[in-house]
């Protein structure tokens, strides 16, 4: 097994276990919503559903004149997706705390979060 099957794996291995995700793809970077897309089509396929708790922000909002997606593109695929969409800036903080509030709202209303010991390490995975 190369390391690029072994990584794979191991994505595929933390979706499993995952409850939420925040999707996000940088607003001066047109591909990157492309990948956003496609991250979304395998967590589905690797969850085997049609719908999981989920988030799309559009990152670096901050980057106005070199924006490559518009707020609408975000807008209209987090509709698509039926998803809460937030544009933030890591730089400036701008709705970032909203978003992790807003997966945390999705995530409950599935189910999650219940029960769950608070004993255990860290719960957030960056992928």
């Amino acid at each position: 097994m190369d390391i690029a099957e072994k990584e794979e794996e191991d994505m595929g291995d933390l979706i499993k276990c995952s409850e939420g995700f925040l999707i996000l793809y940088a607003v001066d970077w047109r591909h990157s919503l492309e990948e956003a897309h496609r991250f979304r089509e395998e967590v589905l396929r690797i969850k085997e559903v049609n719908k999981f708790p989920m988030v799309l922000i559009g990152n670096k909002c901050d980057l106005e004149l070199k924006r490559e997606c518009t707020k609408e593109d975000g807008e209209a695929l987090a509709s698509c997706w039926a998803v809460p969409f937030f544009e933030v800036s890591a730089l400036s903080r701008a709705n970032v705390k909203e978003a992790f509030i807003a997966l945390l709202r999705e995530i409950k209303k599935w189910g999650g979060l219940k029960g769950k010991s608070h004993k255990r390490g860290g719960g957030c995975i960056l992928l």
